[in-house]
């Protein structure tokens, strides 16, 4: 229609006359351009004439507007042929008009628009083609036709308000198309009579807003499937549970904005920051303490600290600490808040007073009970600190008072840990930070601490494959309580250390005494002097000592007969595996076992205490990781839900779409799976399932974790259920970018 706007096509040249005129119009108005143009074309053109014939048909003057409104008209005839052969290449469209005038093709616009509106009403009646084909009748016949239907239907409409009292639509279909329908109907009906009875008691009962729901629902799934709709409705009202939630509570949409990134990079700065100026503080404080309440005379001298000063510079009649404490109490601790002393040290100088604001005891598992109370009966507050499943208290060369008769529970406690830990609330640190690798504290871990201890390592030494376990068996000798063969190994082999890895503290742990002495007069020998980075120390004092490589001489060797004799000294008495404990515990980074045995020639199946049951285990433990035969201690969980977690739900999507990568979880603390590849470790997954739930607070999971993970070479994504049943292409988008990428 838009070709018979404005001026109209041009209507009396033939089509195939149309190139022509287009040519003819083209040179005409080029020539006409200018005046010996015009003259020219007015005396020579063969073109005036077919040009001004088309002028005069069409009423247009022989003058440059006329040219112009030609040209016009003629674009409009070409785009009108241009549509029209367009038109007549559908096959399916019929009779469309010859003529070029307007009027002629609305009308044939409005038939084709007759014509499909009446294909679709006949196409909208289902089952009507199955029954009538149009293609195949005159006009005639098809309204006989539907005549002759609408007399066979007219009775269906009151028939069809009787069966719906009864009947569901979806049952009156299936009637019509499986007559035997109807018996089993018939059937069902009187076994289900009462049930049926009871469903419409309970319908009927229904509130308005109930059968809403129940509407809804139907509508929804399309079927009427008990589980699908107890699932959807059970679903649909989670949502608006959560809904309801994130309204009352908007900060639990933060996961999915990237807010929520943004806090916990800010709580990481404020804590280092809190953590500098807290230490600021107490400076400043205890500056502020030394000068308050200062007292002058009535000249205004200074008095305070005068007396104190003059005691503690005087060259004579220096007074005991004691006498100068109870002298000088408040303004001693004014200067000196803060005391490290031992037990005995504390009764030794300190008045039986309450002088201290907390008393904090390490070691404690260390200390007779009766050594300790005295120094915690002089603080009004008590932190004691200790590991009972290290050294006990040793009385080896002092007499300790005990009364005969004595049955009261606490005097059969040795140490003040085990004392305390009856009277004071208990919390046990489940976090381990020396260690890089977990084979250097999985023994300890599975023997003493029942697999609490939760050990982040370093991702950059696990996966360098190397063994941190190294069992150097050699052929040593055992007389006169020491083992010289292997003593002279240790010194070669800490010479060697000290070329390979400058730098790095390395620790000599022996049985016995003379064996320690012994390997300390061979390094003198072989290196000229005990560097400040080597400590050479027995199984009995070397708590509270950490070195990077930690070498450990078991010293002990077979016998003639090849036996070797289960006579470990202290390792042997009562809580002698507690040394042991210690003793394998001291490492960073690597334990080098030198020993003149293969674990299996140690026989201790007759030993009365478990210490050397339990060195016998840990050779064989330290052999296997020798030779990378290795199953770290899983973290023990809480039983799981019946739905599944999200980490389920990753590890089940990531095994069918990157099979390549392997997702454990347990294997690290707090992090609920471990990426690998090709046994590598690429990174860990935080989740918001068990682990995040038993958080302590938000600063542990949000502040130290991320920074541990840093720390340890790890990098880490942060994942929220939220995330995934908003939009879970997104989300599995994110974790796969995240597993290529670190791969």
């Amino acid at each position: 229609m838009s070709c018979f706007e404005g001026d109209g096509p041009e209507t009396y040249t033939p089509s195939h006359q149309l190139g022509q005129l287009q040519k003819a119009l083209y040179r005409s108005m080029k020539a006409r351009r200018s005046l010996f143009g015009l003259v020219r074309w007015e005396l020579f053109s063969r073109d005036k004439f077919l040009m001004k014939r088309t002028l005069v048909a069409n009423n247009l003057e022989s003058n440059k507007r006329g040219f112009q409104t030609l040209e016009r008209k003629l674009d409009n005839r070409l785009n009108l042929e241009h549509n029209l052969s367009k038109l007549k290449s559908k096959t399916w469209l019929k009779q469309v008009p010859e003529t070029l005038l307007q009027k002629d093709f609305l009308q044939w616009f409005a038939d084709q628009h007759f014509a499909l509106e009446a294909k679709l009403n006949f196409s909208q009646v289902r089952g009507m083609k199955n029954v009538i084909d149009p293609a195949t009748l005159t006009l005639t016949d098809f309204h006989g036709k539907i005549d002759d239907l609408y007399t066979i239907l007219s009775a269906l409409s009151e028939n069809k308000s009787q069966w719906s009292t009864y009947l569901t639509t979806s049952q009156i279909q299936a009637i019509t198309q499986q007559p035997w329908f109807a018996q089993k109907l018939i059937e069902s009906l009187k076994e289900d009579f009462e049930a049926l009875c009871e469903f419409d008691t309970l319908e009927e009962n229904l509130a308005a807003v109930e059968r809403s729901v129940i509407a809804r629902l139907f509508e929804h799934a399309g079927q009427w499937d008990e589980y699908q709709l107890k699932n959807l409705f059970l679903n649909s009202l989670s949502l608006m549970w959560i809904e309801h939630l994130e309204i009352k509570h908007p900060e639990l949409r933060m996961v999915s904005s990237g807010k929520m990134e943004l806090l916990e990079s800010e709580l990481r700065d404020l804590l280092l920051e809190k953590q500098t100026i807290s230490e600021e503080i107490i400076l400043l404080r205890a500056r502020e303490k030394v000068i308050d309440d200062l007292k002058f005379n009535r000249l205004n001298n200074r008095v305070t600290y005068r007396d104190l000063l003059h005691q503690v510079s005087k060259k004579k009649k220096i007074w005991p600490i004691r006498k100068l404490l109870n002298e000088f109490e408040e303004e001693v601790f004014k200067v000196m808040p803060c005391w490290l002393a031992s037990p005995e040290s504390v009764s030794a100088i300190f008045p039986m007073v309450e002088l201290f604001d907390l008393v904090i005891f390490d070691e404690a598992s260390q200390c007779f009970a009766e050594r300790g109370i005295p120094a915690l009966y002089r603080g009004k507050q008590a932190v004691i600190a200790g590991d009972a499943m290290q050294l006990r208290p040793g009385d080896f060369y002092m007499p300790r008072w005990q009364e005969e008769g004595e049955t009261h529970p606490d005097a059969e406690l040795d140490s003040l840990l085990d004392l305390c830990s009856r009277y004071l609330p208990n919390v046990q640190l489940r976090g381990h930070y020396r260690s890089k690798s977990l084979e250097l504290i999985d023994f300890s871990n599975r023997h003493f601490y029942q697999g609490k201890l939760q050990l982040l390592p370093d991702r950059s030494i696990i996966n360098t494959q190397e063994a941190c376990l190294i069992y150097e068996k050699i052929e040593g000798r055992w007389e006169n309580n020491v083992n010289v063969p292997e003593a002279g190994h240790i010194a070669l082999l800490v010479s060697q250390l000290l070329d390979q890895h400058p730098g790095k503290d390395i620790g000599i742990v022996t049985f016995n005494a003379p064996q320690q002495y012994l390997i300390l007069d061979l390094l003198e020998t072989t290196l000229g002097h005990i560097p400040k980075t080597v400590f050479v120390k027995n199984i009995d004092n070397v708590q509270g000592d950490e070195c990077d490589l930690l070498i450990f001489s078991v010293g002990y060797a077979p016998d003639k007969k090849g036996v070797v004799q289960a006579q470990f000294g202290s390792l042997n008495q009562v809580g002698g595996e507690n040394r042991l404990n210690v003793a394998v515990s001291r490492a960073r980074e690597k334990v080098i076992v030198v020993t003149s045995f293969m674990p299996e020639q140690l026989h201790v199946e007759s030993t009365l205490n478990e210490g050397p049951k339990l060195l016998k285990q840990y050779l064989q433990f330290v052999l296997d990781c020798h030779n990378r035969i290795f199953t770290p201690t899983l973290t023990s969980v809480a039983a799981k839900r019946n739905q599944p977690y999200l980490k389920d739900i990753i590890r089940k999507w990531a095994q069918h779409k990157w099979p390549e990568f392997q997702l454990d979880e347990n294997q690290l603390p707090s992090c609920d799976l471990t990426v690998q590849k090709d046994n590598r470790l690429l990174g860990a997954l935080l989740t918001d399932d068990q682990s995040y739930e038993q958080s302590l607070h938000a600063k542990a999971d949000h502040a130290l974790l991320p920074a541990l993970l840093e720390l340890k070479n790890w990098p880490y994504l942060r994942i929220h259920s939220r995330n995934f049943w908003q939009d879970p292409d997104r989300f599995y988008n994110e974790i796969g970018k995240f597993m290529n990428q670190e791969s």
